[in-house]
C-alpha cells in the first residue's frame, strides 16, 4: 500500500539532524493516516496522535535551537516560532475535535496533515536551508 506522504528530496533540507526529524514526523503522520483509514479504534488513533504531538514539539525545540546556534536572523526566527506555536496548537485541536466527534471525513485529516507537515516542510523550512546556504 502507497503512503500517503512518501519522503524524498524535495523535502530535504540538508541538515541531516533536521532531515531526520522530518522523516520521523512523516513516517508518524502516515501512521496515523493509514490508522484513521482503516476501521476506527480509538486508543491506537489517539496514541499515534499523542506520539505526533511530542515528537513535534521536540522536533520544534531541536530546530529552533539548532537556528539560533547558526545565527538565524531574529526577525525569522521569532516568526518561525509563532509557526511552531501555532502548527502545536492546530494539532491539539485536531485533538479535541476528533475526541468530540467533530471531523467526520478522511478529507478533513488529509488536509491537516498535508497543510501542517507538508507546506511547513516546503515552504518555510527551506527558509532554513536558502538561510544557511545548504
Amino acid at each position: 500500500m502507497a503512503k500517503f506522504i512518501e519522503w524524498c528530496d524535495l523535502f530535504r533540507i540538508g541538515i541531516p539532524a533536521i532531515d531526520s526529524q522530518h522523516q520521523g514526523l512523516i513516517d508518524i503522520a502516515n501512521t496515523f493516516h493509514l490508522q484513521m483509514t482503516r476501521e476506527f479504534k480509538s486508543k491506537p488513533i489517539f496514541e499515534t496522535l499523542n506520539r505526533l504531538i511530542a515528537y513535534a514539539q521536540d522536533h520544534f525545540s531541536a530546530e529552533e535551537d539548532l537556528l539560533e546556534k547558526q545565527g538565524f536572523p531574529k526577525e525569522l526566527l521569532a516568526e518561525h516560532k509563532e509557526k511552531h506555536e501555532q502548527l502545536v496548537e492546530d494539532i491539539f485541536s485536531l485533538n479535541e475535535d476528533l475526541v468530540n466527534g467533530r471531523i467526520s471525513t478522511m478529507g478533513e485529516i488529509e488536509t491537516f496533515l498535508v497543510n501542517w507537515l507538508v507546506l511547513h516542510i516546503l515552504i518555510e523550512d527551506k527558509k532554513i536551508r536558502d538561510h544557511l546556504s545548504i
